[in-house]
């Protein structure tokens, strides 16, 4: 990340801004059923595996959610200047790693199954243009000279940086769907969980004012409490809307 122009003492603000950013945006390509790394659409759902996914999330787009332990697993690391996203050995399930390697395409093994490629990851170099171009607008605001932003392009339908919904209309309203909505917002509720502990951790490695320290730290306290609460009542929300789908199939 080219942060040259970025005061030290935001830095690592923006690192996470960034990596959040990413993170969503990427989510959001995929719940779309497009690739992140290129922009274009995934290619449609086999005959075979449509009926399956149908049933068992409401949805017939290529999301690459029919569990979501995949896409769970999908993390950023901030390494000094870098921002490095993908399923990490250390965090990701083996089974999250191969469905990854497979849709990706990394390996030549996987170039040989017959898993059809859905990239969400590159390979080599960026993402798709749209989302770098943000990243970078997000450097130039916080940068401390005067940087030239990226031109703003004509507005297009494919890429806005908003969550969007991918299940077909007849799936509404259904427990199917409430169940993976649900899903989805515990994801996002436990990513901001974990911006707020580390949030909490680099201001207990930085030197302030006692009362400023004090003050920030309970802030983050307040935030890190708000989230557990929020993550609590969404999955005990999970676990009421499946009790509900059970007794629809008795």
């Amino acid at each position: 990340m080219g942060l040259n122009n970025v005061p030290n003492e935001n830095k690592g603000e923006v690192k996470e801004e960034i990596a959040e950013f990413l993170l969503d945006t990427v989510l959001d390509y995929v719940s779309r059923g497009q690739s992140p790394v290129d922009g274009d659409a995934f290619d449609g759902l086999s005959k075979n595996y449509l009926p399956v996914k149908k049933k068992k999330t409401g949805s017939t787009v290529p999301n690459l959610e029919l569990s979501g332990g995949m896409l769970d697993d999908l993390k950023t690391k901030i390494i000094g200047n870098t921002l490095e996203i993908g399923l990490f050995k250390d965090s990701a399930s083996e089974l999250s790693l191969l469905k990854a390697d497979n849709h990706n395409k990394f390996t030549g093994k996987s170039r040989n199954t017959g898993v059809p490629k859905r990239a969400f990851i590159p390979k080599d170099g960026d993402y798709d243009e749209e989302i770098m171009d943000s990243i970078r607008e997000i450097i130039a605001d916080a940068s401390e000279n005067e940087v030239e932003k990226p031109k703003p392009k004509e507005q297009k339908s494919r890429a806005p940086n908003i969550r969007k919904q991918s299940f077909d209309e007849s799936a509404k309203d259904t427990p199917e769907y409430d169940i993976l909505l649900q899903q989805r917002k515990t994801r996002d509720i436990e990513r901001k969980l974990s911006i707020a502990r580390e949030k909490l951790k680099d201001l207990n490695d930085k030197e302030n004012t006692v009362e400023e320290l004090k003050a920030k730290k309970e802030q983050q306290r307040l935030v890190i409490e708000d989230a557990k609460r929020s993550v609590e009542e969404s999955k005990n929300r999970i676990k009421i809307l499946k009790e509900r789908l059970k007794g629809l199939k008795k």
